[in-house]
This record gives structure tokens, sequence and C-alpha cells, in this order.
């Protein structure tokens, strides 16, 4: 469970401070083990549990306290460098979308524009239509999406490189008419110590645990016809890229750890100005930009 608490001044009705409790996530996970070589994951969540503060009004009681579907995963595990996943799972991007909430060094590591699979017609549906995609079912869940990923992890010269290929859907409806497929891949290279995580997952921090860590890691996603708006004939393939580190140092002395993470991304969506047009039921308007940001803590 993580839960919080806001208080933001001016934007209450009344122009106070608004005080809100919110359930940010409720989760349920369940792994298991059918053969020596054949696993599953089953994880749930409380979807909109944030939306509005977590207000119950109305007819809003359901939409704030369902439950649903986080990850249905069928593993074929076979050895370290070979492993097959298949169901709904998180792509293998960047480092912050891996972590997930609960395994961020800080509270709220999402401070930079999502991946498509972030984004949803049922899901944190806010802002104009132009904005996000809920007519066609959008391009996934909370990262996740419907997949098959090829995972696996080498040592060459007592390094450790792991590397995770995924086919998923992307973005169905909307500007992707010929409903082409989305292909993400990932390569994380830790210098040091391994990280001790299931599968292609990562952290933000080990806290000391890992010893010390030194990890360079990068993705690319592309999608044809991806973005943009099939209405008024603005589409674009989406290609997005990044780059992430890791640094963690356990200091002498019961001094501590030292942990440093950096990201950079690139999105491409070269969509024009022209897709946020009529009709705008239609536009998958992703973000196309750079981003990065760094954070550090003793």
């Amino acid at each position: 469970i993580r839960t919080s608490f806001n208080s933001v001044e001016g934007a209450s009705p009344a122009g106070h401070y608004t005080n809100d409790f919110t359930i940010n996530n409720a989760r349920i996970y369940i792994n298991g083990q059918l053969h020596k070589y054949i696993k599953f994951e089953f994880n749930t969540d409380c979807f909109n549990c944030q939306i509005g503060g977590g207000a119950v009004v109305g007819s809003n009681f359901g939409g704030n306290s369902s439950i649903g579907l986080l990850d249905a995963i069928g593993k074929f595990e076979f050895n370290e460098m070979a492993n097959l996943w298949v169901g709904r799972m998180l792509l293998p991007s960047e480092r912050g979308e891996l972590n997930g909430p609960f395994y961020h060094a800080t509270f709220d590591g999402f401070r930079t524009p999502f991946f498509p699979s972030d984004f949803s017609g049922n899901f944190n549906n806010t802002g104009s239509a132009a904005a996000f995609q809920p007519a066609s079912g959008g391009a996934g869940l909370y990262g996740r999406d419907n997949a098959a990923t090829f995972w696996g992890k080498v040592h060459p010269g007592g390094t450790h490189l792991l590397y995770a290929l995924a086919v998923s859907q992307g973005l169905r409806g909307g500007p992707n008419a010929g409903s082409s497929l989305m292909y993400t891949g990932r390569l994380q290279w830790n210098f040091l110590n391994d990280e001790p995580n299931p599968g292609y997952y990562t952290s933000g921090t080990y806290y000391g645990t890992a010893g010390d860590i030194a990890a360079i890691g990068a993705s690319v996603q592309h999608q044809k016809d991806g973005a943009g708006n099939l209405g008024n004939g603005n589409v674009s393939d989406f290609t997005g890229a990044s780059i992430d580190v890791l640094i963690e140092k356990v200091l002498p002395n019961n001094m501590g750890v030292f942990t440093f993470n950096g990201e950079f991304k690139r999105h491409w969506a070269n969509y024009g100005a022209g897709a946020f047009g009529t009709p705008t039921t239609t536009c998958f308007c992703t973000f196309n930009g750079h981003s990065w940001t760094v954070y550090g803590l003793i």
C-alpha cells in the first residue's frame, strides 16, 4: 500500500488549502511455480483510487474503489540466459518505469513524460481528448501491455549484462489503422555487483544490501503509426529512447550509502500541430521531445 496526504495552497473551491488523504496504490502480488521451468505472476491494483483526491462522491465510488488486473504473466524460465514471459507485463523500457512505485528511491519518481504504455482509455484520462486516447483503448496500462518478452543475462569478464526484447500490442486504433505491433528492447550493464531482481525488473536503490553498484541501461521502443490523429491525416511513427544510470556506494565506517540515479529520454512523435485539430477523439498525441531527471540521496 502507498498512501499520502496532500495540502495544496489555493486549490480548494474557497481558495484555501486542500487537504486530501489519498490511496496511491493498493496491490496484491501473487507468484507461484507449477514446474521447474514454468512459473506465474498475478498482480492487482486499485485503479483510479487517487482520482479527485480519492474522494468518494456519488457515482465515483465504483471507479475509486475498483480492484483490477495489473499483471498476468506466464513465465517459461529455462536458465539464466534464456527466458520467455507471455501475458500482461511491464515493457522493458527505462529504469524508472521498471522500478515501479514501490522500488524508487523517492516517493514519486515519475516526473518525466511517460512512454505510450502508461496511457489508456480508462486510466488517468484527464485533460482534453486531444491529450489522451479515450476512443481506441490507448496503448497500455500502468506501463504494462499485452506482450511476449524474451530476456536473459550473461556475465562477460565478471560483469553482468541483461537483455530484454518485447513484442506487444502498443496503441490500438486511433492512428494505428494497420494494427502494427510495438517493439521494445533494453540492455543493462552492471560493472560491479549484480542487482538481485526478478526477471528484468529494477530498483532505484538497495540501501546498501547489494553492495557497490554501477549500472548503465539503454532502451528503445518503436511502433509504426503509433502517434497522431488518423481523423485529420496527421499520423506519425512513435520512437522512444532512454539512457539511465544507477550508482550506489556503500560508505566506510558505517557512514551510510550514497545513491545516484540519472535518466535521459528522447521521444520522436512528429505528428505536427494539426493533429490537435478536429476530430480530437482520434488523436493519440503523446510526448514529442526530450527530458531528463537526476536525484541523489545518502
